[in-house]
C-alpha cells in the first residue's frame, strides 16, 4: 500500500494477509518524516483494514521494536499491547487489532 501526492511517495506500509488463518500481518510501515503527523499513517493502516474485513479478516498482528516510537502510533489506533518476545537483535511488542 503507497500514500503518493502527485509523482513523490509519502509513505508505504507493506501486509500480507495469510491463508491459513485469517489474520493479516503488517510488516514494514513508513512515512516520509517531513509527513509524519499528518494522518498519512492512519490512512494507510484505514486502508489496510477496510481491505482485510472485506475479506472477513479477523485481526490484525504486527511486531514493533519496543524502544521504536511507532509503538505510540499503534496503540493510539487502538491496537492492543498482546506481548513482548525477544527478537534478534531487540525485544518486540506484539499488537493486535481485533476486526470483528
Amino acid at each position: 500500500m503507497v500514500a503518493e501526492m502527485g509523482n513523490r511517495i509519502l509513505g508505504f506500509q507493506e501486509y500480507y494477509h495469510r491463508k491459513r488463518d485469517r489474520q493479516t500481518t503488517l510488516y514494514h510501515k513508513c512515512v516520509a518524516a517531513e509527513f509524519r503527523g499528518h494522518g498519512i499513517g492512519k490512512a494507510l493502516v484505514d486502508a489496510v483494514v477496510a481491505e482485510a474485513q472485506n475479506m472477513g479478516r479477523t485481526h490484525l498482528l504486527l511486531k514493533c521494536p519496543e524502544d521504536l516510537p511507532a509503538n505510540e502510533f499503534h496503540r493510539r489506533y487502538g491496537f492492543k499491547l498482546v506481548a513482548k518476545e525477544n527478537g534478534r537483535r531487540r525485544r518486540l511488542n506484539v499488537w493486535r487489532l481485533n476486526l470483528l
